[in-house]
């Protein structure tokens, strides 16, 4: 990635971060003047219920959605950069440590004392943290191997794999479902990540048996961050308290980071130090931040279901970066594929809110 390239692409993850820190900010402030003024007395809600949110709150949350994919379309991109030029293990693990820090701090700005916290130390935690590892140093070595758009569609299966993984924990909500609409969706997602697969490797020079190694490692890192998903939501602390999910995630990357340093170490050369390694270690973990911090909040203000189906558009956005990085051509198999993505996600995103409507009234069959 040239100088220039770079410089676009800081600009644009600069220029969402600011407007992402002000948006949210904005509205945690407004609406907690406006509900100590109704409200004297009482502990600010930092979880807004439906009743509460107005058309901007809603207009706000799809912004948000939209910077999201964005973020993490150009958080591929610089990963794939990073991960080329200074291994993989060394450049996600420093990204943790980066985002993991911001996440923490932005979250505690924003709660504060009255903010109820969620327990940390529990087998919960355990399931997240080796998901989140294992997630992590598949996802480094699969970005090694692809491009940034082909681990981008592949990164989408996820939802298929949430969806799969709670189905199995409570079997016997099936014929609450209409399991052959959670089938079909399943089914355009994964077309729409082959054809968007297909279109990324015929513009590839070399196209030999290691994509195939590349794509079964970016299948269990999703399948690896699926775990993580669903243990989190899992969580008793699961009632719409984005910020304090963002402080969690914080300690979990920061955690996760201290296995995957100490496994770099052992197998990969030490990066050499300069101003520009560490500027586009600090950039990545900005965004990879940025990322999470513009979905969660997205997620409070409109719901999962919208939330998901806008951050589908990660794809296309990766794509789209990765013509301007490599000047490589953007192919109609792509986008066929992106639009067959968010399609399929924002359909399987209802049946995985429907499922975990139910596996919420079953909490004796959602236990670790």
């Amino acid at each position: 990635m040239d100088n220039f390239t770079l410089a676009i692409i800081t600009s644009i993850a600069t220029i969402i971060s600011a407007l992402t820190s002000i948006v949210v900010v904005a509205l945690q402030i407004n609406d907690k003047r406006k509900f100590k003024e109704d409200n004297p007395n009482a502990t600010y809600p930092y979880h807004k219920s439906k009743s509460v949110l107005t058309f901007r709150h809603k207009i706000f949350g799809y912004i948000l959605a939209f910077f999201a994919a964005i973020l993490f379309g150009i958080h591929h991109v610089l990963a794939k950069d990073l991960i080329s030029q200074f291994g993989s293990l060394y450049t996600i693990s420093i990204r943790n440590v980066a985002a993991g820090i911001i996440l923490i701090l932005f979250s505690s700005i924003l709660i504060r004392q009255n903010a109820e916290h969620m327990p940390f130390f529990s087998k919960k935690t355990a399931a997240i943290i080796v998901g989140s590892t294992g997630a992590n140093i598949t996802y480094g070595l699969a970005l090694f191997i692809l491009s940034a758009t082909a681990a981008s569609a592949l990164y989408k299966l996820n939802t298929i794999y949430v969806f799969a993984i709670v189905f199995l924990i409570n079997p016997v909500v099936y014929k609450s479902i209409k399991w052959y609409n959670a089938l079909t969706a399943s089914i355009i997602v994964a077309f729409g990540a082959i054809l968007a697969l297909q279109g990324d490797l015929s513009i590839l020079p070399n196209t030999d048996n290691s994509s195939t190694t590349g794509i079964f490692l970016m299948i269990l890192a999703g399948v690896m961050w699926a775990i993580q998903n669903v243990f989190m939501e899992k969580g008793d602390y699961v009632k719409g308290l984005n910020f304090v999910k963002i402080s969690y995630l914080g300690k979990i990357l920061l955690i996760a980071s201290a296995f995957i340093f100490t496994l770099a170490v052992i197998v990969e050369k030490p990066p050499e130090l300069s101003s520009t390694f560490a500027f586009k270690m600090l950039l990545l973990g900005l965004v990879y931040a940025g990322a999470f911090i513009t979905t969660y909040e997205s997620i409070n203000l409109i719901g999962a279901l919208p939330t998901t189906a806008l951050t589908s558009l990660e794809v296309f956005f990766t794509a789209l970066l990765t013509t301007l990085a490599t000047n490589t051509g953007l192919t109609f198999l792509v986008i066929m594929g992106s639009i067959l993505i968010v399609l399929g996600n924002t359909l399987l995103s209802e049946q995985n809110s429907i499922l975990r409507e139910i596996t919420k009234r079953r909490k004796d069959n959602f236990r670790l």
